[in-house]
């Protein structure tokens, strides 16, 4: 698992309409990088 601060999805550009999801998704589900989504 990668901290918030280094994970390369959060260095996305922020237009990016996935984004939103994927942080929501993160703090929902609280797997962080085990959410299959990251992968």
């Amino acid at each position: 698992m990668y901290p918030k601060s280094t994970h390369p999805i959060l260095h996305q550009p922020q237009s990016n309409p996935v984004l939103p999801f994927l942080s929501a998704s993160q703090n929902f589900h609280g797997r962080g990088a085990k959410n299959p989504v990251f992968s």
